[in-house]
């Protein structure tokens, strides 16, 4: 699935690092209704005609409201860029477009504020992998004639228990109603060691459940029982997750000695054991700073869009990498790396070191919220649904990536009480039709789901 660069609706700014550092940055911004470019027509030319219809919610269908709906045509072959030529739509819904003779695919869209945004590629695609090419001859004129856009939902479900542990067994067992082959076990009192779990659990096919340093809540010893995994993996040191806990676990492996403890001296080397466990065929590996969580907590699902992911924790405030880290980024280098925040995070001239090793793009937003949608904009396309977890927790967060993951969409950050408005934004304009809150509602509140903003 390609990255969102490519998708219409969406504006992605790539802008050049600062001086001495190849890094590019990717981020979010508005999206305009009305793209329309000052191209003018070439000699030869063609005349695309349609008229943009909206189903509204009940069922009616109008037209969109005067400029509120716009049709992009693309140079077709998938993954092609920013459209060739856009144009609003006129009075009634009415569209024509003129443009050079050429191959096309061709994307109608709505915002028109009686229902919520919506689009579809020629014919009757909700992707563009699925378009269908249009051929566009010298001098032709082609009425598509009424484009009827369907009516698009946004419903919201919860997963949720009475505290974090319960939590990530509603996930669990979202994800694995029957049984999973493996299971990782990170502490949900301490984020750091948890926090490169998730993309392991990803590549594994396995659930992720959390324990305390020193016991085994019931809640999560019966959803292990439940999910009969043949392997165990424990992220983190006997400081984190004690030998305790790693010998209650062996009793649910298919065999004692399947219970296997990843771990380092430190945050940075135990997220380095887990990118060595991971492997060499890693295809994208975020980098993000092992200081604070929220950076991080974006970066899970995205580790895994394009296949085998990754993710690293470095110490953001440095301004070199240590030895051990640029090893393993060196052994690491044909994969595409990224540095999920902003300067705050990661530091420039930490980014630099990191860039000079391999081509690196940062993906960084105002604050923690942006920073999601802006790794959200970057990897995910179109997603059904959109995962929500509160900003300032990790754990609810920790138990989504993974989930996340499998189902091909992103998670965003939310405050307890409201929807930050560059996220609602991203979550309209993605195209979703399920919001997916991890966590009770004291972690994120029905205004949440109601896409209140703040």
């Amino acid at each position: 699935m390609a990255r969102r660069s490519y998708i219409p609706l969406l504006s992605l700014v790539v802008a050049a690092g600062l001086v001495m550092s190849p890094i590019t940055s990717a981020v979010a911004t508005e999206r305009p209704v009305d793209d329309s470019e000052s191209i003018a027509p070439a000699a030869a030319s063609a005349t695309v005609n349609a008229r943009i219809l909206i189903e509204l919610p009940g069922g009616s269908i109008v037209p969109v409201d005067l400029d509120q709906g716009v049709v992009r045509l693309y140079s077709a072959g998938f993954g092609t860029g920013l459209a060739d030529y856009s144009f609003s739509s006129g009075a009634d819904g009415a569209i024509v477009a003129t443009v050079a003779p050429g191959d096309y695919l061709i994307e109608f869209a709505s915002s028109d504020p009686r229902a919520l945004p919506v689009h579809e590629w020629y014919t009757n695609s909700r992707y563009q992998q699925g378009a269908l090419p249009v051929t566009l001859a010298d001098g032709a004129n082609i009425n598509l004639g009424n484009m009827i856009l369907e009516s698009r939902s946004l419903d919201a479900t919860r997963l949720s228990g009475a505290n974090r542990y319960e939590t990530a067994v509603a996930v669990s067992q979202r994800a694995f109603p029957t049984t999973a082959s493996a299971v990782v076990v990170v502490n949900g009192e301490s984020f750091p060691d948890a926090l490169s779990a998730g993309p392991l659990a990803n590549n594994l096919s396995a659930a992720m459940l959390l324990v305390t340093s020193n016991s085994i809540p019931e809640a999560t010893r019966l959803e292990i029982d439940r999910l009969n995994p043949a392997s165990i993996y424990i992220v983190g040191g006997t400081g984190v997750v004690s030998n305790a806990v790693l010998e209650q676990l062996r009793p649910y492996a298919s065999d004692p000695s399947f219970v296997y403890r990843i771990a380092g001296a430190d945050r940075y080397a135990t997220s380095r054991a887990v990118v060595e466990r991971i492997g060499v065929g890693i295809n994208t590996l975020m980098i993000a700073t092992g200081r604070n969580f929220p950076d991080a907590l974006s970066a899970v699902p995205a580790a895994n869009a394009f296949g085998v992911g990754a993710l690293l924790l470095v110490d953001g405030t440095r301004t070199t990498l240590d030895g051990a880290t640029q090893t393993l980024l060196e052994s690491r280098s044909a994969a595409d790396f990224y540095i999920v925040g902003g300067t705050g995070s990661v530091s420039a001239p930490l980014a630099s070191a990191v860039s000079a090793i391999s081509p690196t793009t940062r993906l960084a937003g105002d604050d923690r919220y942006a920073t999601s949608v802006a790794v959200a904009f970057h990897f995910f396309v179109e997603s059904d649904e959109a995962f929500i977890a509160n900003g300032t927790g990790f754990a609810d967060a920790l138990a989504a990536g993974p989930v996340a993951a499998r189902a091909q969409a992103p998670v965003y950050l939310a405050r307890a009480t409201c929807m930050p408005a560059v996220v609602q934004d991203d979550v309209l304009s993605v195209f979703a039709n399920r919001i997916v809150l991890v966590g009770g509602s004291a972690v994120l509140s029905d205004s949440v789901a109601s896409l209140t903003t703040c």
